[in-house]
Parts: C-alpha cells; sequence; structure tokens
C-alpha cells in the first residue's frame, strides 16, 4: 500500500513538472513562431517581388530599345517625311514592311501605329499607319497621345506608358507605349515629326505577376503617386483606381525603368490563416499529449511500477527530440487503448514536422531558382555591340582591300566567340586573357594608337574567374577616355591572399568628381540611376556577376586623378570558386 502510495506520489511529481515544461515549450515555441511569420512572408515576398521586376524591367528594356529600333531607323524615317505627297505609295509601303518585321520578332508587340505631326505639333490623325487594324483601340484613346505632345520630355523623344480605355472608359488588356519620333537635322538639332506607338498586352507583360504567388498576397503594379499601373489580384483588397496602402500592410519592390514600383499587400490575418492554424494545432497536440500523458502516469502508477518506468523511459526519448518513438503494447487491454491515441499523436506531430520542413525546402528552392535566375540575366547582359562594330570594322577593311587584316579579325572574331562557348560561368585568368588579346587585336584595327599593356604574374593563370569581366573593362577606355583615339590603356592583375585585384587605367580624358561618385555611389548602392548608361551599368552588371558568382564581398570602385585618366579597380572575395 505503501508503494502504491508512493508509485503515485511520484507519478503526480512527474505529471506536474512534465505538464509545466510542456506547457511552457509550447506558449514558448508558439510566441517565436508568432514573432517571425511576419519576417517569413516578407522575405517570401520579397524574393518574388525581385524576380517580377527583374522580368518586367527586362521587357521594358527590351521594348524601349525595340521601340528606337522602329521609329529612329533612318529608312523609316525617310519614308515618313513623304507620307503627305500625293504619290506616297511607295513610303506606305516601306512603312507597312517594317512594321510587319518588327511585329514579327517581338511576340510581344501586338501591333505599331505611326501618326504624322503637323508643323505645329497637331496628329495627323487620316495619315495613321498600322498593321492590325488597332484604329479602334486608340480612337478613344486619342486625348491621352495629344496631352503626351505637351509634356516638355516628349520633345526628347522619352518613352511613355498609355493605358487604353473602351468607349465606356472601362480599362483594356492592351496598354501602348509612345513616343515622339524626332528626326536630326545637325548636331543637338531635332525636330518632331511624329507619334510612334506600340501596342502590348498587358497580361503578357505583366504575366510574372499572375504566376509568381505567396499565400495571403495580393500582388500588382502601380505608380510613384499610388496609381495602379496592373492590377494583379489586388482586387481582394481594392476596387477603385487609386490605391491607399494607410491602412494596409505593403511591401515594395521598384521598377526603375518607369520608376514603378511591385506593391505585394497583405494583412495579418490573411497571413497567419494557414501558417497559425498549423501551430495552433501543433499546440493543442501538446495539450492533449499532456492529458494523455497524465492518463498514462495514473494508470501506470496503479498498476505496477515497471510500467510506470516503461512510460518515463519512452518519454525520455521525445524529451530529447526522438519523434519517432513509439510505445509499446501491454497486456493491459485498456491501457493499450491509451498507448495507441499516444502513437496516434506523435504520426501527427510527425506529420507536422515533415510539412513544415518541406514548406522551408520550398523556400529555399526558390532562392537557388532566384539566384540562378539573376546570374542567367547578367550573363546575358555582356555588350552586343561589339559583335556589330566588328562585323562593321570587317566590311570596311574588305571594301579597303585589307585582306591579310581582315582575316586576322575574323580569327580574333572566332577566338573570342569560342571562349563564350566553353560551358559554365567560370574561366582561367589565362583563358580570360587569352579571349581579351583576341579582342584588343579586334580593337588595334580601328584604333591603332592606342596601346594596352598588360602586367601579371604568370602564376596566377590557373586562378578561376567569372567570365569575360576583363572586356567590359578595357572596352569603357576605348569607349569613353580618349577623344582623339591616342593613349595608353593599362592592365595590371595581382593576388592579395584570397583576394584577386584587376586595375585598368588609362591616360584618357578621366572624369569628374561628381561622375565618379555618382558611378561608385550606383555600384555600392547596387543601382543603375546614372546618367552615363553605356559605362555605368556595364559596371554594375560586371559587380552583381562577381557578386553572384564569386562572393558578395566582391566589388568595383572607379576614380580619376583630377580629371586626367580613368581607373577601374575589381577586387574578386571568391567563396564559391577556386581562386
Amino acid at each position: 500500500m505503501k508503494k502504491t502510495k508512493i508509485i503515485s506520489v511520484i507519478a503526480k511529481k512527474n505529471i506536474l513538472i512534465i505538464t509545466i515544461l510542456i506547457i511552457m515549450l509550447s506558449v514558448f515555441e508558439f510566441a517565436i513562431v508568432y514573432s517571425s511569420t511576419d519576417k517569413k512572408i516578407e522575405q517570401q515576398t520579397e524574393i518574388i517581388n525581385e524576380s517580377i521586376a527583374r522580368d518586367v524591367e527586362y521587357k521594358l528594356l527590351n521594348l524601349s530599345r525595340l521601340s528606337t529600333q522602329v521609329f529612329f531607323n533612318n529608312e523609316f524615317q525617310e519614308a515618313s517625311l513623304h507620307l503627305n505627297e500625293i504619290d506616297n505609295f511607295y513610303s506606305y509601303e516601306i512603312i507597312y514592311k517594317h512594321f510587319a518585321n518588327i511585329i514579327l520578332f517581338d511576340s510581344l508587340v501586338l501591333d505599331i501605329a505611326y501618326f504624322p505631326l503637323t508643323e505645329d505639333d497637331n496628329i495627323v490623325f487620316e495619315q495613321g499607319i498600322y498593321q492590325q487594324n488597332s484604329l479602334y483601340l486608340l480612337k478613344n484613346n486619342f486625348a491621352s497621345f495629344e496631352n503626351l505632345l505637351k509634356n516638355d520630355d516628349s520633345r526628347k523623344g522619352t518613352l511613355f506608358y498609355n493605358k487604353l480605355y473602351s468607349e465606356d472608359g472601362i480599362p483594356l488588356r492592351y496598354v501602348a507605349l509612345s513616343r515622339v519620333v524626332l528626326k536630326s537635322y545637325g548636331e543637338n538639332i531635332y525636330q518632331p515629326i511624329g507619334l510612334g506607338i506600340l501596342i502590348i498586352n498587358s497580361d503578357q507583360l505583366f504575366e510574372t505577376v499572375n504566376l509568381t504567388k505567396v499565400a495571403g498576397v495580393s500582388t500588382g503594379i502601380i505608380s510613384p503617386d499610388m496609381n495602379i499601373i496592373y492590377q494583379g489580384n489586388l482586387s481582394s483588397f481594392v476596387n477603385f483606381e487609386k490605391i491607399d496602402i494607410k491602412n494596409l500592410r505593403t511591401k515594395l519592390q521598384i521598377i526603375g525603368y518607369f520608376d514603378w514600383y511591385i506593391i505585394s499587400v497583405f494583412t495579418r490575418a490573411a497571413v497567419l490563416k494557414n501558417i497559425k492554424t498549423i501551430y495552433i494545432s501543433y499546440a493543442f497536440t501538446n495539450l492533449l499529449i499532456i492529458i494523455i500523458t497524465s492518463i498514462i502516469f495514473f494508470l501506470i502508477s496503479y498498476s505496477n511500477s515497471k510500467e510506470y518506468y516503461r512510460f518515463i523511459t519512452t518519454f525520455n526519448h521525445i524529451g530529447k527530440g526522438n519523434f519517432n518513438t513509439k510505445m509499446e503494447y501491454t497486456q493491459d487491454k485498456d491501457i493499450n487503448k491509451v498507448i495507441q491515441y499516444f502513437n496516434n499523436m506523435m504520426d501527427s506531430i510527425n506529420k507536422l514536422n515533415k510539412d513544415i520542413l518541406r514548406s522551408k525546402m520550398k523556400s529555399l528552392e526558390l532562392i537557388i531558382e532566384n539566384k540562378s535566375y539573376l546570374i542567367k540575366y547578367l550573363n546575358s547582359e555582356i555588350n552586343k555591340h561589339f559583335l556589330f562594330n566588328t562585323f562593321s570594322l570587317i566590311r570596311a577593311l574588305v571594301n579597303l582591300g585589307e585582306k591579310e587584316k581582315v582575316v586576322d579579325c575574323i580569327d580574333s572574331l572566332c577566338d573570342v566567340l569560342r571562349y563564350s562557348l566553353v560551358p559554365g560561368d567560370t574561366a582561367t585568368i589565362k583563358q580570360e586573357l587569352r579571349a581579351l588579346k583576341s579582342y584588343i587585336n579586334i580593337q588595334n584595327h580601328r584604333r591603332p594608337n592606342i596601346n594596352v599593356s598588360l602586367k601579371y604574374d604568370s602564376r596566377l593563370n590557373n586562378i578561376k574567374i567569372p567570365k569575360f569581366i576583363l572586356q567590359p573593362l578595357i572596352e569603357n577606355s576605348y569607349k569613353h577616355s580618349f577623344s582623339d583615339n591616342r593613349g595608353n590603356i593599362y592592365l595590371d592583375i595581382i593576388q592579395n591572399e584570397e583576394k584577386i585585384i584587376f586595375t585598368v587605367s588609362d591616360d584618357g580624358v578621366g572624369a569628374s568628381q561628381e561622375k565618379i561618385e555618382e558611378i561608385n555611389n550606383a555600384l555600392i548602392n547596387n543601382h543603375e540611376q546614372i546618367s552615363n548608361v553605356d559605362s555605368g551599368i556595364a559596371l554594375i552588371n560586371i559587380q552583381r556577376r562577381i557578386k553572384a558568382i564569386a562572393s558578395e564581398k566582391s566589388n568595383i570602385l572607379v576614380s580619376s586623378n583630377n580629371g586626367k585618366g580613368f581607373v577601374t579597380k575589381m577586387i574578386i572575395i571568391s567563396e564559391k570558386i577556386d581562386v
């Protein structure tokens, strides 16, 4: 009898201790999960927003280039100037064919329209040219295009974004990218001659917004003044044209081209609904474990000490994190029912743990996928003008009868292209320098009075670095440093412990301190808001590549010696490749 009482007292004390521990663990776990859930959702949303921003900005940049290709083409502009002549059939035919080729080239463009301007900048609606009978889309929106001509930026040929509406004022699924077409009549003298319009399917342009989602979060695109550019699935929060975010929790990601924002809107209740349910269920499971544990201990304490200690051993395993532990059945049918219920509870806990682990793995896969997308995107940004300029040079040499130089240029170009086809994102310094020398050889035929000197230790030959990072640095000096195409470019490569330092300098015209600070700030802040698009964005793209492929600690800095000579220093600190 005394022994039974002692066991009962011990059981009660253990039950009390275990109950307190489980309650504390449940409260602590729920508090941590509750406080960290918002941050996790925001991190997921930020990753997705960055992916959407890159996709939309990449499409807008390509459309801007395409618009320039369409409306600033010399043949097109010459034909457009003759549209008001009586015998203008040939001009119309040239423009129609030009538009048809562009539409065939880019699937985003549904139609292209062009309207000439009078001398007082009025649109000549009757002489408009369009491919796919888009007049019904443009007719109801002509007032917005006429207002565009009153904007001072239109005189600069700036690309504008216009929503298109039906006769009833309902937003259509089509949008217009329009710009005033300028004709050059000499240095810095431009005359507006027409209005060019690309008609785009907004669902295709912003398709990433609808493809990528986070539970409980609605995503769309807005302008800086909070006007909705693309609704996406924001309709669950807003049903009006202008969004008010004062009482909503949001996550913003800027799209640099039009200064738009990717906006993700969510409320705490919507975000936490699914995740909170999981952890509340887990808390209730802990509560049930307390109840089942109490019953088990009381049953054991009134049966025999052997069963009591067997239960203690089982819970010790669980306390050490072994949630796969199952209780063995006894000879007592009533106790076996309790054990069966307990084992079912343990199965539920294991299932919940697997669900949580699966969710974390999906988040990690999304991060890896976006990292891979970033590397591929930046690799695609290698200067395509190099090929164009090289073929132009070869054509000029052929016309001059310089056969040996033509062969030399073609051989060098083949070396560069062969290097670009080598699989992988990295190469050795020796391979990179070989391709660079071929590039310099091509440039020597264009600018024979610019000398390039290379200084480095041959022991660095087999060190791996990201591909195509030196050519753009040398190209910057060729393009921007020598007004009379005379001078010297120097490339130094040194190794300092885990750092590989590449220094490209020249004795050209240099840059102002203001421009140096602007480029360095853009490099430090990893953004492209700089006035010198060619050199600045090229440096930013190289920096993004070395950070993505080598290490986030890698960076680029520029300097100029009192406006004389330009220096670019690139430091690669590798954590992912063999340097």
